[in-house]
């Protein structure tokens, strides 16, 4: 039996959406789904479908919200959560925004950053602080950027209670000279430097939009996230010192708190620039 076609039919694909692990790159990550909700009432249009390397589009998606044209503000927005607890939620304006094109296919391609309870991957460094503002209320949504001395950057953010998780590949340390033209070993800890930036209209924003959101979910607006101001780590309490700069010891988690605080309480302060 032969079989002859007559012709190829190709279809349109509207704009992806991948989210990859800020620590590892992964995007194949099963446990993510991207759901298109009406801003004001909560309700779920359409859920994602994710193909095998992690892009998720909107196949039931109504014309009429598909065909909105990028850019312009609508009621829709996509949220973004990760269903083991691993990875902190986001919310997106709908329609988004191209970032790039993989064979002519439209994709938003976005970083998922860590949640407290995520362990650890093996081999990486971890950053754990609970920041608390000026007046000591959690610091939520705050974003945090570590550059490490060969010039990478990796991204988090603290959650709505303001605990910070964040890992990291083990940073390379600098090496030093010993005096005779040659290089001493590598020593078990690496110094990074890092930015802080926090609004407390982010996580005012997030509360306001989980009384419609199913089942309550608090979710900042990335676009929101993105644009916060510059704020500073207090290294002691009472002085107008900052925290510039964080030591890794390799195999051991680093915590970062301001000096002179509840010493039961391990707070990093957060002071305005």
């Amino acid at each position: 039996m032969s079989w002859l076609g007559l012709e190829t039919l190709t279809l349109q694909a509207g704009i992806g959406l991948q989210c990859a692990d800020a620590y590892s790159g992964v995007t194949a990550l099963p446990t993510v789904r991207c759901s298109i909700v009406n801003r004001a009432s909560g309700e779920v249009v359409a859920r994602s479908v994710s193909t095998p390397s992690g892009i998720h589009h909107w196949p039931s998606l109504p014309a009429r919200i598909g065909g909105l044209e990028a850019g312009k503000k609508s009621k829709f927005e996509v949220l973004i959560e990760e269903l083991s607890g691993s990875f902190l939620p986001f919310r997106m304006a709908w329609p988004l925004t191209t970032t790039t094109t993989v064979g002519g296919a439209r994709l938003c391609r976005i970083e998922l950053l860590s949640a407290p309870a995520r362990p650890a991957p093996a081999g990486s460094s971890s950053l754990f602080a609970s920041l608390v503002g000026s007046d000591q209320a959690p610091a939520a949504w705050v974003r945090v950027v570590l550059r490490s001395a060969n010039g990478r950057e990796t991204v988090g953010m603290s959650d709505a209670r303001g605990v910070l998780a964040l890992h990291l590949p083990f940073p390379l340390p600098e090496r030093s000279g010993n005096g005779n033209g040659g290089a001493l070993p590598t020593p078990p800890y690496a110094l990074v430097t890092w930015t802080l930036a926090h609004s407390k209209l982010v996580a005012e924003g997030a509360e306001l939009a989980a009384s419609s959101l199913p089942g309550g979910v608090r979710a900042p607006l990335r676009d929101d996230w993105l644009v916060q101001p510059k704020v500073v780590a207090q290294k002691t309490a009472g002085l107008p010192d900052a925290i510039d700069e964080i030591r890794f010891d390799a195999g051991q988690p680093t915590v970062v708190r301001t000096a002179g605080l509840d010493p039961n309480h391990f707070a990093l302060r957060l002071l305005s620039v």
